[in-house]
């Protein structure tokens, strides 16, 4: 697992969500982000042609 450095427990875009269900699958999507989020590795970056993984820089 990895902590993004923006991650929060409660993010502001949370507030803004009505429907009371959409806003618990937001929460429980977000409580569970550090779980799905992976570093990427540098080589994704290096031979782009050898994978179907985009490079992102911060994750």
């Amino acid at each position: 697992p990895w902590n993004p450095n923006d991650w929060s427990d409660n993010p502001p875009v949370l507030d803004k969500i009505k429907d009371p269900d959409y806003k618990e699958f937001a929460s429980d999507l977000n409580a569970i982000w550090k779980k799905l989020a992976r570093i990427m590795d540098v080589q994704v970056k290096e031979d782009a042609n050898l994978t179907s993984l985009i490079y992102l820089p911060n994750g």
